[in-house]
């Protein structure tokens, strides 16, 4: 029987908080037997639960003095704590994150009464940015996985060859060997074709509703085809039971979506060939998060599929991650006790009772639905070659002039024809690269628009998307980093005005990409 009798009570009905919050309340204690211990111990901490082993981690721990707890008599014990940013509450399929006030009573020589009793985390105003680059380059293969798998696709092969002459038993290990050393050396058979290929995606963490900007150059070594390139998205849940010989690896397929990023492409040696891609990141509440035997991944894989040659494959991990809430002034003091308070013998005034927990897929309140451009919503794509628009506008008032916006229109218009074909497009675009164009746009959002862009004032900047003045086609205009604060406050149905030079022409999502300035 349990000497002591453990329940919370929490500041908020529902035990529902956002990152960065304070979580606070009391546990009231009452011991059935005078007991002695050692101090009474308080935790706030994250579990797993699900097919997995269990993961856990603590964010905060403090412990009360040594005394008696009394038969009858109930005793409370307040706690303030600051939440983390990550993990969030979640409830998967095989993975589940979860939070916790837990209160251990210390009773020597035996088994210490211990309760824990959940409360909700969703994300809060702010995310924490992970310690990673920007852009990841993903590689095809690396010389120690060269190594590893033909060793051991030449051993299986070797093995067999020594039994074949023994009613076939050696066919079986000499399959398997030739498989491996295919699966092996085969996106090096293909770059004997195609080149060695550069992957990169940028940026690496988006979040949902958000884009991941995708660009794939080589310098074929032959001529010919590529028949598709085709980008998948994968979201999935991975869980890890026992250990040693136990251990069972337990996968949920969370998304799987696909795009093709190119189809029927001829290529010539010599001449570089640049793929790129829009690739939108789910509306989800998966965030990524990996703990030792539990986690929630996200990867972009690419594969060319190429006639009659081996295809080449690569897979690059990327983040989903929540997007900020717009919770403001709802906070409660972060402060948190340095440690449990001692133990009092008065009853306090009870707070509110505990009450149904809400689902933990629901998302925080929005304080104003209107987007904010702080959220990363798209990651416009690069573009080969660099120039300049010129030194940026003074900062003395200019003169208000006229914006003639029908060269512009024109121009989206003639490109937006759906019997053009891409070369036929790119060479329209080509005409005008060097001209600049009044631009004027309803704001749509602003997303940021680094990682991957070749000229160096724009690599951290911003793009601008939104409709033309007058017209319901859409455009996207990238800026330098120097403008960040300017159009870092824009909102949708905001107008901006600038100018700007055409890009390319984004076939996703069937717009004219642009490179200006704001006027």
């Amino acid at each position: 029987m349990s000497k002591c009798h453990i329940r919370f009570e929490f500041d908020r009905p529902n035990r529902t908080y956002i990152a960065g919050e304070t979580v606070s309340g009391r546990a009231l204690v009452t011991a059935n037997q005078t007991v002695a211990m050692r101090g009474i111990k308080l935790a706030g901490l994250w579990r797993t639960h699900g097919k997995g082993n269990t993961d856990t981690g603590t964010y905060f721990e403090s412990i009360g003095p040594p005394g008696e707890l009394r038969a009858g008599e109930q005793h409370v014990l307040p706690f303030s704590f600051p939440t983390p940013s990550a993990p969030l509450t979640y409830r998967g399929t095989i993975v589940n994150f979860d939070h916790y006030v837990e209160v251990r009573v210390d009773v020597p020589w035996a088994f210490d009464p211990v309760e824990r009793t959940e409360f909700i985390l969703l994300p809060g105003p702010s995310v924490e940015s992970p310690d990673e680059p920007l852009a990841g380059f993903a590689k095809s293969s690396t010389t120690c996985g060269l190594i590893l798998g033909g060793t051991i696709g030449a051993v299986a092969v070797l093995v067999g060859l020594a039994f074949v002459m023994h009613w076939g038993l050696g066919l079986i290990p000499i399959g398997i060997g030739l498989a491996i050393l295919f699966f092996t050396f085969r996106n090096r058979i293909a770059e004997r074709r195609l080149g060695a290929i550069e992957y990169v995606v940028a940026p690496m963490s988006q979040p949902p509703g958000g884009e991941f900007g995708v660009r794939l150059a080589f310098v074929p070594r032959s001529n010919g085809r590529i028949t598709a390139v085709l980008l998948t998205l994968r979201g999935q849940e991975t869980a890890v039971s026992g250990s040693g010989t136990n251990k069972t690896t337990h996968r949920h397929v969370l998304h799987d979506a696909k795009i093709e990023a190119a189809r029927e492409l001829s290529f010539t040696a010599g001449k570089q060939v640049v793929i790129e891609a829009a690739f939108p990141c789910p509306e989800t509440v998966a965030y990524s998060y990996a703990s030792t035997e539990n986690k929630v991944e996200w990867a972009i894989d690419v594969r060319f599929d190429i006639p009659r040659w081996p295809d080449w494959f690569a897979s690059q991990s990327v983040r989903v991650v929540p997007l900020p809430s717009a919770v403001a002034g709802n906070a409660i003091d972060t402060a948190a006790s340095d440690s449990v308070r001692e133990i009092e013998l008065i009853p306090a005034p009870l707070l509110s009772p505990e009450s149904e927990l809400p689902h933990a897929g629901a998302m925080p309140p929005v304080a104003d639905p209107v987007p904010r451009a702080s959220e990363p919503i798209a990651a416009p794509l690069p573009y080969t070659e660099s120039y300049s628009l010129g030194s940026p506008a003074p900062t003395a008032p200019l003169a208000p002039r006229s914006l003639d916006l029908l060269p512009l229109r024109t121009l989206v218009d003639s490109l937006a024809r759906g019997d053009l074909t891409e070369s036929e497009r790119s060479s329209r675009i080509a005409i005008d690269t060097a001209r600049d164009f009044d631009i004027a746009l309803t704001v749509d959002r602003v997303a940021y628009s680094y990682g991957i862009q070749d000229a160096p004032e724009y690599r951290s900047g911003r793009t601008v998307i939104g409709s033309i003045d007058g017209s319901n086609r859409t455009v996207a205009v990238q800026l330098p980093d120097a403008e960040n604060d300017r159009v870092g406050d824009l909102r949708s149905g905001d107008r901006w005005q600038g100018s700007g030079r055409p890009l390319r022409w984004d076939t996703l999502y069937e717009r004219l990409e642009l490179r200006g300035r704001s006027t």
